[in-house]
């Protein structure tokens, strides 16, 4: 954030502060109101960073998979298994989803 009044109006507006709020900020400008307000501002910054930090994990995960899929030969083909005979559990009253 830049400290001239001009750079310190352009940057507010990118933050999406109101005029009355910078010239709420303009008229009481100090170290303490400055140091405030730039503390507000990272967390503005970190409250944007984050949903784009979690949707680029996303992202690397499916990436993985699909890379991983990649290097199966046959993951193409459709693969018919005999399986051995295993037991079930049949119940006949209604289940919750919980």
């Amino acid at each position: 954030m830049g400290f001239s009044p001009l750079a310190v109006i352009k940057d507010l507006r990118k933050l999406n502060f109101s005029i009355n709020q910078i010239k709420a900020y303009l008229e009481d400008r100090n170290i303490n109101t400055t140091i405030e307000l730039m503390e507000k501002e990272i967390d503005l910054i970190e409250k944007e960073i984050m949903p784009l930090v979690l949707l680029k994990k996303d992202l690397e995960k499916k990436d993985k998979v699909l890379k991983d899929f990649q290097k199966i030969d046959d993951y193409e083909k459709i693969k018919i298994e005999k399986i051995a005979a295993r037991k079930i559990i049949f119940i006949e009253e209604s289940m919750s989803k919980e």
